[in-house]
């Protein structure tokens, strides 16, 4: 697929990857509870059974022009029982919708977690956050309530149909003759319902993402004084929203009017030939109330039937969000299992070229090739956008390279499965995120199996050890977002110590001393020593001592390899030795060397 994103966006977008989708997922959760299912079943059968059975009641009542003892204790036995099976109903269709709610969930988040790069580098976070929030939410509410009442209505709907014909067949027939115009005129108006709710959950979508970013961004926001102009672009996302949802509910409204009006008249003429055969002694009172009852009993399926219906459509565009994203193609994987290498493992690439972009026109690498030594530490450096935090992303599999190839140890990346690789990998991102968990658990993320003594040892190497002891609960203090704030410089520290953690033989790190102050910055050094010793070591740097601590180092422009050697080695240029010492110039540093490759 060129670009994941546009499936994401509208459901009928793109080729599918072949997996069951979320139609599956629904009818796979809601089968899990039999139970439920029975007892719902079940409840269902005898409310309607209880419904259909009190105008029989009520008719022999206004027969005898009294209310007997054993009227009224059938009467109140058929009320109790509706209740009760009312409530056993509800209680059933509830559970299920909240089951089926939390598979979907489920499903999302599993299926999400292992999209590629490309769709989460084109799809906003809020997108996302509506799926599993208003598009699931509205699922659980048809599963749960809408869906259930819309078969309630089909059988007491039926079943008073049918008492209506046997107790006075010409009389039905009158509403009989009404009903298929109502059905047409329903079903003629459902597509344009679904079109609506199609438009008004893409527009919800959109509106979600739009208040997660600037939510995430407030301190930018604030700090350019935009508060008023993001508010203001808000509303105006949401008179969208509110705009779109009137549309839907004008359609809805006038559907549910002139289907309404159509059954009124059947039943206005129904009730006035009953009566004209009441005053000529061909009906009795009691019947007539009997087949009034049951034509208000048919009413009202109609009526509870048409807003059931208009939530069911909605529910199912929201199914078929679901369902985009579900079926877009994850990253691949092979039934093979991962050979971990014994030793830290050496990285090679040769001639790699990658693009960020479907068209391929502006390459973020162009035939990149390096070895990074097995045990040792290469530092990518170059100026901003040169290409060091793809390399690093195309090592962690999150995007397949266009051309060339990419080995760990004697294994190329494409023969291996993702989490394969993966699972050789431990890293410091350029932006750490940092858990809402305690600071123990952060740090172990990438080791479960690590003790309370290795969580400690890392945080020591990596300078965090003496800001988590000043937390309220120390290490069991909980962090991340509404909880304990860190500051940047101690979010990377901790990102560093849970990378040391994990004992990875290939420890991948992006910027890791870009928000550390010098003290701080000599203890990620001399840790970054030690660690060389059981690990490879590949780091993107701006840093020149960090430069000055690699084995390897790999200068990089526009995508390209300029200059690659040990550090000791390049300081026989000039102007890698003006960048080393801190006092050179990033930009055009390729143009000014004389070799691309020592």
């Amino acid at each position: 697929m060129d670009d994941p994103a546009s499936a994401f966006r509208s459901p009928a977008a793109g080729p599918r990857a072949a997996t069951g989708g979320a139609w599956h997922t629904l009818r796979r959760s809601i089968k899990a509870h039999p139970v439920l299912l029975a007892c719902w079943g079940l409840s269902l059968l005898i409310s309607c059974g209880s419904m259909l059975a009190l105008p029989l009641i009520v008719a022999r009542v206004v027969d005898s022009v009294r209310l007997g003892d054993q009227a009224l204790i059938i009467l109140a036995i058929i009320g109790t029982v509706l209740a009760v099976s009312t409530a056993a109903r509800f209680y059933s269709v509830t559970m299920i919708g909240e089951y089926a709610a939390a598979d979907l969930k489920s499903a999302l988040l599993a299926h999400l977690l292992r999209m590629d790069g490309r769709f989460y580098d084109s799809t906003k976070m809020g997108e996302l956050t509506s799926r599993m929030t208003t598009d699931v939410g509205m699922v659980r509410f048809a599963v749960g309530g809408a869906g259930s009442i819309a078969i309630r209505c089909m059988v007491t709907g039926f079943g008073a149909t049918a008492v209506l014909i046997i107790s006075h067949a010409q009389l039905a027939l009158y509403v009989l003759l009404i009903a298929p115009a109502a059905g047409a005129m329903t079903t003629f108006g459902a597509r344009s319902i679904r079109s609506g709710a199609l438009q008004l959950h893409q527009l919800l979508a959109e509106a979600f993402a739009l208040a997660g970013e600037r939510l995430s961004a407030n301190h930018v926001v604030r700090a350019f004084g935009r508060e008023s102009y993001e508010a203001a672009l808000f509303h105006r996302s949401l008179h969208r929203v509110t705009v779109a949802g009137r549309n839907l509910a004008a359609k809805n409204a006038v559907l549910q009017c002139v289907t309404l009006l159509a059954l009124g008249l059947g039943i206005t003429l129904t009730l006035r030939q009953g009566a004209l055969l009441v005053a000529s002694g061909e009906m009795s009172q009691g019947a007539l109330a009997q087949f009034g009852l049951y034509v208000g009993v048919l009413l009202m399926a109609a009526i509870e039937a048409s807003h059931a219906h208009a939530v069911l459509q909605r529910a199912k565009s929201a199914l078929e969000h679901i369902d985009a994203v579900l079926k877009l193609p994850t990253t691949p994987e092979t039934l093979s299992k991962a050979t971990r290498p014994p030793s830290p493992p050496e990285v090679i690439f040769a001639d790699v070229s990658f693009s960020h972009h479907k068209t391929g026109k502006k390459v973020a690498l162009d035939r990149v090739s390096f070895q990074a030594p097995p045990g040792k530490i290469t530092a990518l450096t170059g100026p901003s956008g040169s290409g060091k935090s793809t390399i690093l992303a195309l090592v962690q599999r999150f995007y397949p390279p266009a051309a060339g190839l990419i080995h760990i140890g004697a294994h190329n990346l494409q023969d291996e499965p993702t989490s394969s690789t993966r699972s050789l990998i431990s890293v410091v991102p350029q932006f750490p995120t940092i858990f809402r968990m305690t600071a123990a658990e952060n740090i172990g993320y990438g080791n479960q199996a690590a003790t309370r003594a290795d969580i400690i040892r890392a945080a020591t190497l990596a300078g965090a050890a003496s800001f988590i002891e000043d937390l309220p609960d120390g290490y069991d203090t909980i962090l991340g977002p509404s909880r304990q704030p860190l500051s940047v410089g101690q979010a990377h520290r901790l990102a560093i110590a849970r990378a040391l953690v994990s004992g990875k033989p290939l420890l991948l790190l992006d910027e890791p001393t870009s928000a550390l102050d010098a003290q701080s910055e000599i203890s990620v050094v001399h840790a970054l020593r030690s660690i060389a010793t059981t690990s490879t070591v590949i780091l993107a740097t701006h840093r020149p001592s960090i430069m000055m601590l690699a084995d390897h180092v790999v200068l990089l422009e526009h995508g390209r390899v300029v200059l690659q050697g040990s550090h000791a080695t390049l300081l026989a240029f000039p102007q890698y030795q003006q960048i080393a010492a801190g006092t050179g110039e990033w930009a055009g540093v390729g143009s000014r060397l004389q070799h691309d490759v020592i």
